[in-house]
């Protein structure tokens, strides 16, 4: 929980996007789809399973934070999946 927390504060850049992907370049004035998510809210009972939120929205991007054990099962770190949207949209979105 504390590595999603750091990543919030100071979230890292997100990775470069090809050409006529949405990411504003040359190309996207050919494309008919646009792909928006909006993040659901973590539930109460979630929480109280002792659940935690593991996706982060940002603008045009979602990053999934996978927390894992290492090999020795002693010590957790967490893989931060970085994914591209038109947009995305967080949970306090009505």
């Amino acid at each position: 929980v504390v590595a999603v927390e750091r990543f919030r504060k100071t979230p890292f850049a997100a990775p470069p996007r090809p050409e006529g992907s949405g990411s504003g370049g040359p190309g996207d004035e050919d494309r008919f789809v646009r792909v928006c998510v909006r993040k659901r809210p973590i539930f109460k009972h979630e929480l109280e399973q002792g659940e935690f939120d593991v996706v982060t929205c940002l603008p045009g991007r979602v990053v999934v934070h996978d927390a894992r054990m290492h090999a020795d099962m002693t010590n957790m770190f967490v893989n931060h999946h970085d994914f591209a949207f038109d947009e995305a949209f967080d949970e306090t979105v009505g």
